[in-house]
């Protein structure tokens, strides 16, 4: 199930979605997996994102099949959300597996 950010924000939704950056910087979010989320496309970022009440509370790169870590991933998580509306500067958290 993919969510479109603007319904993340316009319902105010809190919890927990899967997301998903594309090589071409596109924000993908829902709560499936990442392999599907990224239709097949190669990612420069993926994780976990946790909502409240429509805004962005954390994000980090907890992923059970792809493993991008470090600035790259960081920068690329950041970069997207802010894009697609959300304050993102500081919320992401490096997971180390």
């Amino acid at each position: 199930m993919l969510f479109p950010v603007t319904q993340v924000q316009k319902v105010a939704y809190s919890g927990k979605l899967n997301y998903v950056v594309t090589q071409s910087g596109e924000l993908v979010i829902g709560r499936t997996s990442h392999i599907i989320l990224s239709r097949g496309a190669d990612v420069l970022a993926v994780g976990e994102a946790r909502f409240v009440n429509g805004g962005l509370r954390s994000i980090d790169n907890a992923s059970g099949h792809y493993r991008p870590s470090g600035a790259t991933a960081q920068s690329a998580a950041e970069a997207a959300f802010e894009r697609a509306g959300f304050e993102a500067a500081g919320k992401y958290t490096e997971r180390s597996f």
